[in-house]
């Protein structure tokens, strides 16, 4: 597993790794560091599938404020992981907040290796989600970007893969938008061999300043219908209480 720790040293930042194991035991296999002071390395952390087809699970960890444009770090696993990333993605712009969200974003172009999406949720003006597939010689170029729809979004603060949620066996996405007009959207795009940036299937918070949107999952298959299914946070939801609440949508056809 991977946990990461952002404000380590001044908010240089750190992510472990721990080895899993009969006896596992509570010491980090692997540390990773920031590059430097306040950068909020490991501010968000996941498993990134293989991303290089090796065999071998990698990881990704973000780093939101690296010169404040933000980066995420792609480490390949092995027999003899190390703390050296092989691959580093960095933000377009100052203030982007770029790996302020990170994960697998499962096999959305069926080539057989996993992919990886990040959030830059401070993108301006309404925030990005940016998807780089995976390969043998996978780079640091995104080859799927989607941007928010209205000015002072927060389009990106959530992402994950969304598994499968149409059936055609191509993984999909979803990404979480906060603050889209003080309730919150979440938009799930579809995987396929020509993936674009266009949302599939869009939700709505119920009211204003639900926050929902401000996480977003795979739920897997809840209901054994044989597609995947999604699972969307709203941390502000029931106004008069901040109780927050979370939504479950069935995929399907």
């Amino acid at each position: 597993m991977i946990v990461g720790a952002s404000d380590y040293s001044s908010y240089t930042g750190r992510a472990y790794i721990y080895f899993g194991g009969v006896a596992m035991d509570n010491t980090a296999d692997v540390t990773m560091t920031g590059e430097q002071i306040g950068d909020s390395f490991g501010i968000s952390v996941s498993s990134a599938g293989d991303v290089n087809g090796d065999g071998y699970s990698d990881v990704i960890v973000g780093d939101g404020r690296y010169f404040t444009s933000g980066r995420a770090y792609i480490y390949f696993g092995g027999v003899s992981m190390n703390n050296i990333a092989d691959v580093t993605m960095t933000g377009e712009a100052l203030g982007d907040f770029f790996g302020i969200s990170v994960s697998s974003a499962g096999d959305v172009n069926g080539d057989g290796y996993s992919d990886v999406i990040v959030g830059a949720s401070r993108y301006f003006p309404s925030g990005r989600a940016y998807i780089y597939f995976g390969g043998v010689a996978m780079n640091n170029t995104a080859d799927v970007i989607m941007t928010g729809e209205a000015l002072g979004d927060d389009f990106g603060n959530s992402v994950s893969s969304a598994g499968d949620v149409n059936g055609d066996g191509y993984s999909d996405v979803i990404v979480g938008d906060g603050r889209y007009f003080t309730s919150g959207r979440a938009y799930i795009y579809f995987g396929g061999v020509s993936m674009n940036n266009i949302a599939d299937v869009t939700m709505t918070g119920e009211t204003t300043n639900n926050y929902f949107g401000s996480s977003v999952s795979s739920a897997g298959d809840v209901n054994g219908d044989g597609y995947s299914d999604v699972i969307v946070g709203a941390s502000a939801a029931l106004i008069t209480s901040d109780t927050g609440r979370a939504y479950i949508y069935f995929g399907g056809h």
